[in-house]
């Protein structure tokens, strides 16, 4: 039997991943899981391990009503024919379907959204090209043919993981993508997600290192984060965020209003919200990989 270029494991975490991508607005970490995506099934397609079909959905488009696009600045009721669906209220989106030996279906825009799904068809068709008509044709001049996508749809529902169950899943994932050698594209791009990243030059201005996406800790347990008081906390939290976490500190009425104010902390986060497997995050995301 020959060995998966992507183990089970990590296909089965990525699969947990998409649909938790699905259901949150962290643009960051979505980025960063979309990315993880796209190298994994460049990854199975390239060795052959993952079947390719090519198909369309046709449906209303998201962008307007009935084929009308109304800005949201525009007060008087103007609106215009919309340049997404050309005025009709309908569009038609193509995806690479790819489907994995565990069964899990995952569908890869053409030119839409993250548009990676024409770079996953040409390790799948050799030669591909489009034509002066706009069709598409592998090295021999057949015409690629587009496939009703069945049920499926975009924009499915997600479903969101709690904070363990997604760094556990990163972890999975992100400790494969370490291992992965090679000069493709989609390898870089995904690496690019696993460690801060600065430039030469910033030293001169003074700009801290970037990262690409946060982790949400969440609320720290316990009482008040000035006098540990947990009889009469406020309706809100101290929110605080550096480039790697964001969280938020319980206070007291006393400590959160009024004359005893207490300032925003500087601190990094509380031990209680540092389970090992951030830990484990932290380890590989603390690193600073300087770029040219």
């Amino acid at each position: 039997m020959t060995k998966s270029a992507v183990p089970e494991p990590v296909l089965a975490a990525l699969g947990q991943l998409n649909a938790h991508a699905r259901a949150t607005r962290t643009y960051g970490l979505r980025d960063a899981i979309y990315a993880y995506k796209t190298a994994t099934a460049a990854t199975m397609v390239k060795a052959r391990q993952a079947s390719v079909r090519f198909v369309k959905w046709t449906g209303p488009c998201n962008r307007c009503s009935n084929g009308r696009f109304q800005h949201w600045s525009w007060d008087d009721g103007h609106t215009v024919a919309c340049r997404d669906c050309g005025g009709t209220g309908k569009r038609t989106l193509r995806f690479t379907e790819t489907t994995f030996p565990g069964g899990q279906i995952w569908h890869h825009p053409w030119f839409t959204g993250d548009g990676k799904g024409y770079d996953i068809a040409r390790r799948a068709i050799d030669g591909l090209y489009m034509d002066d008509n706009g069709d598409h044709r592998d090295l021999y001049g057949v015409l690629l043919v587009w496939h009703d996508v069945g049920a499926w749809r975009p924009n499915l529902p997600g479903a969101k993981l709690a904070r363990d169950e997604l760094v556990a899943a990163l972890n999975v994932v992100e400790d494969w993508m370490e291992t992965v050698s090679g000069d493709d594209w989609t390898i870089r791009g995904a690496k690019r997600h696993l460690s801060q990243r600065t430039f030469r030059g910033n030293q001169l201005w003074g700009t801290d290192p970037s990262h690409s996406y946060v982790l949400d800790l969440g609320r720290a347990p316990g009482g008040c984060f000035v006098c540990g008081d947990a009889a009469d906390l406020a309706g809100f939290c101290y929110g605080r965020e550096t480039p790697l976490f964001h969280w938020s500190l319980p206070v007291c009425r006393r400590h959160g209003e009024g004359p005893e104010k207490a300032p925003h902390p500087d601190d990094p986060p509380p031990a209680e919200l540092m389970t090992p497997e951030i830990g484990r995050w932290l380890e590989r995301h603390g690193r600073v990989v300087e770029h040219s």
